[in-house]
């Protein structure tokens, strides 16, 4: 089983586009595991319109919460200072799984959380790729695609037209 750890900026935007579905439609076809780092959660709770209770009971239904001790995270912070705390908890929780040798992949969009990813070694995905993977999977037609990278835009994610571009040309990319 994969582990998939997510970033706020995919949280957010799957809890505001409310398709948190398409999330458990790819950890089925491909036997993936959401891991949410918990300062993750609470940036999605702050962050999205939506109740707590119902973005408590999408989360746990899609996947585990995971807390990191502090002072790691403040270890991080003072080697990797441009990141947030939630940026922090996820790569500690991939560094992890790294050094036990699990299955894992980060989600990030962030231009400085994925150079640091790719410092570290670790495997990593955009969000935009999620949507690539469900569309190759049949998971979603191409009018999806087009409806969920549109609903990105409207929630405030922002990503190059030309990555749009690869995409809908290719969305295997």
């Amino acid at each position: 089983m994969t582990k998939v750890i997510v970033d706020n900026a995919m949280l957010s935007a799957f809890l505001e586009m409310k398709c948190t579905t398409l999330l458990d439609g790819l950890a089925k076809k491909f036997g993936w595991s959401f891991d949410i780092p918990s300062i993750v959660k609470n940036e999605s709770m702050q962050r999205s319109g939506i109740s707590r209770r119902s973005i408590t009971y999408r989360i746990k239904k899609l996947g585990n919460v995971i807390a990191i001790d502090k002072q790691r995270i403040q270890s991080l912070k003072a080697r990797f200072f441009k990141l947030h705390e939630g940026e922090l908890e996820a790569i500690s929780i991939a560094l992890d799984y790294k050094e036990s040798n699990r299955d894992y992949m980060i989600i990030f969009d962030d231009d400085e959380a994925r150079r640091t990813a790719k410092e570290l070694g670790l495997r990593m995905h955009g969000t935009i790729w999620i949507l690539s993977r469900a569309y190759k999977a049949m998971i979603i037609n191409y009018v999806e695609l087009v409806y969920y990278l549109e609903g990105l835009r409207r929630v405030g994610f922002w990503y190059e037209d030309k990555t749009v571009e690869a995409v809908l040309s290719d969305p295997g990319f």
